[in-house]
């Protein structure tokens, strides 16, 4: 799960982060943050488009503010994985930048 938000939202009230990059599916770099104790990814982030992160909402302490929007990914979901219908699926990755213009 991902959470799209802008860089100026983010907060990190403790620690350090660790850091490591690795190729995306897009070709591009994914910048990934976590945490150097339990080496849970936080949020990751594009180097070429750094005020947008991918925050993994599952690290905050209030998950009840989650509403997903839409489905990525889904030729290799797995077959357990219910698909929620009323929200647009891609089966792999869209064009983030578009979808995160209005937010």
């Amino acid at each position: 799960m991902t959470m799209l938000i802008k860089r100026e939202d983010l907060e990190i009230v403790r620690g350090e982060l660790g850091i490591f990059d690795r190729a995306a599916d897009s070709g591009n770099i994914a910048r990934c943050y976590f945490c150097p104790t339990c080496s849970n990814r936080i949020y990751h982030e594009n180097p070429e488009n750094p005020e947008v992160v991918r925050l993994k909402p599952g690290t905050l302490d209030d998950t009840s503010i989650i509403q997903p929007e839409l489905q990525v990914w889904m030729k290799s979901a797995q077959g357990w994985l219910k698909q929620i219908h009323d929200l647009p699926c891609h089966e792999t990755q869209p064009d983030m930048s578009e979808l995160s213009k209005d937010n």
